[in-house]
């Protein structure tokens, strides 16, 4: 977030990036990894990939595995936010 705030978005999305490794259920990262996305298409065009830093792999070891179904309420929380950015 810091990065983001600095405006140094590709830096913020490889961080973003590398926390949604780790756990895809965080809905901060999964936002601004979109929000930034769209940022750096308006800037740098349809190669704006190819502009990025490496993104780390993260361990097994340190990812969290989920096979649970989302809960009712994030999938609520999830549908209302989509709802508002529309």
């Amino acid at each position: 977030m810091a990065y983001e705030s600095l405006e140094r978005y590709k830096k913020a999305y490889v961080d973003y990036k590398t926390v949604l490794q780790i756990d895809i259920s965080v809905q901060a990262a999964l936002d601004s990894v979109h929000r930034i996305t769209k940022m750096m298409i308006e800037q740098d065009g349809p190669d704006w990939r190819e502009k990025l830093p490496d993104i780390p792999m993260v361990p097994l070891s340190a990812q969290q595995h989920r096979r649970e179904e989302p809960s009712a309420e994030l999938l609520q929380a999830r549908a209302a936010r989509a709802e508002e950015e529309k």
